[in-house]
C-alpha cells in the first residue's frame, strides 16, 4: 500500500490553499486551517485520501449534490462545503474557517454548561435542522461531535449568545436516496435517527 501523504505548514493543495495548521486527524484524511493565496481568506479544509475513500467512490458527488439542494437561501447555522475538489492523491472539502470547537470538547472541558446557553444551542440546531428538512435533506448525523460552538468565553457563561452551527453533511440524504443503503454504509450508529432505522 503506498504510503499516505500528510500534508504540512506551507504545503500549497491544488496550487491555491496554503498549509497553516494541522486542526484534527482522523481514519480517512485530515482537516486543515488554509489560506487562498489569491484572496488571503482563511478557510478550514478536509483532506481525504483518495486510497482510503476508494470503498466509497461516490462521496464528493453526494456532498456537491447535498450541498447544491441546500446552497440557496443562506442559513445562517449550517456550515456548508464552499468548493469541493480533487488531487492526485485527494479529494478535498473547503469550508469556512470559524474559530471554534465541537460540542463534545465543550461538553468535556466546560459542563455543566449555563442553562441558557444549553438552550440557544438547541434553538440554533433545531433552525438548522428545520432548514435542512424544507429542502428534503434528512442529516443523518446529528451528535456533538458536529456542531461546532464559537469560541467565546462570554458566551459559554451565558452573558452572550453562543453561535451554533451544524457540519458535516457527509451523512446526509436527500430525499431520492436510499435510507438504507446510505445509512448502512456511513451513518454513526449510536446517533441515527428513528427515521434511518426503518428498514426496507
Amino acid at each position: 500500500m503506498k504510503p499516505r501523504t500528510q500534508l504540512k505548514n506551507g504545503d500549497i493543495l491544488a496550487g491555491r490553499y496554503k498549509v497553516t495548521r494541522l486542526l484534527s486527524s482522523g481514519l480517512f484524511g485530515n482537516v486543515y486551517e488554509a489560506i487562498d493565496v489569491d484572496t488571503e481568506r482563511t478557510y478550514m479544509i478536509k483532506v481525504f485520501w483518495k486510497e482510503a475513500t476508494r470503498n466509497f467512490p461516490e462521496y464528493i458527488d453526494h456532498l456537491r449534490a447535498v450541498s447544491k439542494k441546500l446552497a440557496r437561501p443562506f442559513f445562517p447555522h449550517l456550515l456548508l462545503p464552499l468548493h469541493l475538489g480533487e488531487t492526485e492523491e485527494y479529494f478535498y472539502i473547503v469550508q469556512e474557517f470559524i474559530d471554534a470547537k465541537t460540542l463534545d470538547f465543550v461538553i468535556r472541558d466546560d459542563a455543566p454548561l449555563h442553562p441558557s446557553v444549553a438552550l440557544a444551542i438547541v434553538a440554533q440546531i433545531a433552525e438548522a435542522l428545520f432548514s435542512v428538512h424544507s429542502n428534503s435533506v434528512i442529516h443523518a448525523d446529528v451528535k456533538p461531535a458536529n456542531i461546532l460552538l464559537s469560541n467565546s468565553p462570554d458566551s459559554l457563561a451565558g452573558s452572550s449568545e453562543p453561535n451554533a452551527y451544524l457540519i458535516d453533511f457527509g451523512m446526509a440524504m436527500a430525499s431520492s436516496m436510499s435510507l438504507e443503503g446510505r445509512t448502512r454504509t456511513l451513518a454513526s450508529p449510536f446517533m441515527r435517527q428513528p427515521l434511518c432505522m426503518i428498514q426496507t
